[in-house]
């Protein structure tokens, strides 16, 4: 089932030892999730990081663990992974499973994460099975997959969106829709409508049965009918959520929380917070709601941890693992609640720069956003893998007026040197220091950037239909007012010794450096409907890309060859990798160009992407919440 939830997000940064060992800092408490805690940091033997887990072994979750490939991407952060998780299942007590947005499946064994490839890239809502080698998940626009336990498959359900599935043995599956219809497989592996006047709003599976629930009651199917069960609610009790726990049924509802152990009845309500759901298995049984994480005792209810995004959860053995928005995993462990997926850098948070370096001085990833969504001390700032695969240090801005400024970074280069330049929104331009976490502040209305080949003057391009130069000082020079008048800039580029700016309506500018003298390509006229960003080939050569996939070649001795019809839209990034050219849609779609005139699209597991970068190190690409992926 969608599980909806408010939990507190511990984050945590890895940090690798002399010694070989990874460690966590321990909780305020001065608790760990294992080991002890020394120094304020927890040790963890045998190179896995966090702690706690389903069965015993310590889930990885750093710099040391598998990396999580999917169709030759690999998640470089968060870790283990980016997309927003929407349902989980305990196979056992050390296997589970979580499903997610596009068509994310994860597996959690032997103390790992491993991610599937899946047959689609639609978002899941549900995941459920009856063993480990026999797992349904659904989704939006029909989608239905079973793993055999070797791969994933699809199945035939009909084109609605499915948001809850109930598996009560091999042979028994049912799966619920957002309009409260319901589908069932009885071992055929075809689903058919069950036809009802019930418009059912929850789905679960006891022991051998499958169970539902609409807003006002319960029921048991008895072959293809729903059977009432005696809930004994009154007039005014509304039925928020229902969970097989073992053999029994537990019903929420605005009441409280009622317990059905069959034969008897549901019990009456026990006095619970407010609305939420539960969720349990035949050891534990567990209440959600928006004031926190609650273990229902004997005794009544016992708190665990407050406020915090998460979309799913489910119990292992004796405790609960919750997963939500960004990839967020955590899991309680001795009464309290352990986050182990996110760095520090990224929660909530959008990249929308990157600029991939091999140089020591400025690490192998550097990457540009704003802290407005995640980052508790808000401000602009900068992200680097300075520790190790997987280890980002945070760098705020803190400008000379020693105060934190919220501004987002829109563009960024990294220098010979080592020093990044961005350009920060609000009417700034930042220059900062990799070495320090200082900026400094300059010309306002700075929106774009780019170097010359030797680094030595840096255009900014702008809204306000200026620009501006400089080399090692501020403030800048202003380069006059260029020919494009009232358009606005959407990307700059460097070729040699000339800078190019590609505007909002498709025109093409350049300019030698560092005194102006604009010049109109293709005398002034339109190339493409609006460019969306620029790329520079490993043989020199300027391309510009087109919001609908057009391709403009511009080569140094300023002559222009294109537009060339593409397959891509919504184009937000690309990049030249080797002698091809990668093309990213918003969506997560990849059209490479190759020098021959081949094309080929695939996918990435990630949408919402925003930036890509290359080096000789392999290829990036950035996007929401943080997502880092480089090519396999």
């Amino acid at each position: 089932m969608r599980r909806h939830l408010t939990l507190v997000v511990f984050a945590a940064s890895c940090v690798r030892l002399d010694s070989g060992e990874n460690r966590f800092p321990c909780e305020p408490d001065g608790g760990c999730l294992t080991g002890a805690c020394v120094a304020g940091f927890c040790t963890v033997d045998g190179g896995a990081t966090g702690g706690g887990s389903a069965g015993g072994a310590p889930p990885c979750f750093g710099a040391g663990c598998p990396r999580l490939c999917r169709q030759g991407w690999c998640w470089e952060n968060p870790l283990p992974q980016g997309n927003s998780l929407n349902a989980m299942w305990a196979a056992s007590p050390d296997e589970v499973w979580a499903a997610g947005d596009v068509g994310t499946v994860m597996r959690f064994s032997s103390g790992v994460w491993s991610l599937y490839d899946t047959p689609t890239r639609n978002d899941l809502y549900a995941i459920a099975g009856a063993s480990p080698t026999d797992v349904w998940a659904a989704g939006s626009a029909g989608v239905m997959m079973h793993f055999d336990g070797t791969s994933w498959t699809s199945v035939q359900a009909g084109a609605t969106d499915w948001v809850q599935l109930a598996v009560s043995s091999a042979t028994r599956v049912a799966a619920l829709d957002g309009n409260g219809a319901v589908a069932l497989n009885l071992g055929t592996g075809t689903f058919v409508r069950v036809t009802s006047p019930l418009t059912l709003k929850h789905l679960a599976s006891a022991g051998a049965d499958l169970f539902a629930a609409t807003s006002t009651g319960a029921y048991r199917l008895d072959a293809n009918r729903w059977e009432p069960l005696d809930a004994g609610l009154s007039g005014q009790e509304a039925v928020l959520d229902l969970e097989g726990v073992g053999t029994s049924l537990a019903l929420l509802t605005n009441a409280g929380l009622r317990e059905w152990r069959g034969g008897g009845g549901f019990g009456a309500p026990r006095a619970t917070p407010d609305a939420g759901f539960v969720f349990g298995n035949a050891r534990q049984l567990w209440l959600g709601a928006s004031t926190g994480l609650w273990r229902v005792t004997d005794g009544g209810l016992r708190f665990v941890s407050t406020a915090s995004p998460a979309a799913a959860a489910v119990a292992v053995n004796d405790e609960a693992w919750v997963a939500g928005r960004g990839g967020y995993l955590a899991m309680t462990y001795e009464g309290g609640l352990r986050s182990s997926s996110f760095s520090a850098t990224s929660v909530g948070s959008t990249f929308s720069q990157l600029d991939v370096t091999a140089l020591a001085a400025a690490g192998p990833h550097v990457a540009a956003g704003t802290s407005a969504e995640g980052i508790d001390a808000g401000g602009s700032w900068l992200v680097r893998e300075t520790l190790g695969p997987g280890l980002w240090e945070l760098r705020h801005c803190v400008p000379r007026f020693g105060a934190v400024e919220d501004r987002a970074i829109k563009s960024l280069i990294v220098r010979a040197d080592g020093r990044a330049l961005g350009v920060l929104a609000s009417n700034h331009i930042g220059r900062f220091a990799l070495d320090a976490t200082q900026c400094e502040y300059g010309t306002t209305g700075a929106t774009h950037v780019a170097s010359t080949a030797d680094f030595g003057t840096i255009l900014w391009a702008t809204f306000d239909q200026y620009a501006y130069s400089f080399n090692d000082t501020l403030p800048t020079t202003d380069l006059g007012a260029p020919p494009w008048s009232s358009d606005d800039v959407e990307g700059v580029g460097a070729l040699g010794s000339r800078f190019f700016v590609a505007t909002r309506s498709g025109r093409l500018f350049t300019s030698a450096n560092p005194d102006g003298g604009w010049l109109a390509l293709a005398a002034g006229a339109p190339l493409v409907p609006a460019f969306a960003t620029l790329a520079v080939s490993p043989l020199q050569e300027l391309w510009a890309v087109g919001e609908g996939g057009e391709l403009v070649r511009a080569l140094a001795s300023l002559s222009v060859i294109g537009p060339t019809p593409a397959v891509a839209r919504q184009v937000r990034a690309s990049a030249f990798w080797g002698d091809s050219l990668y093309v990213f849609e918003q969506g997560g779609d990849v059209h490479v160009f190759a020098p021959d005139g081949g094309r080929e699209r695939s996918s990435t597991p990630a949408r919402a992407l925003t930036c890509a970068a290359s080096s000789d190190a392999g290829l990036w690409v950035g996007g929401a919440n943080g997502a880092l992926l480089k090519r396999q």
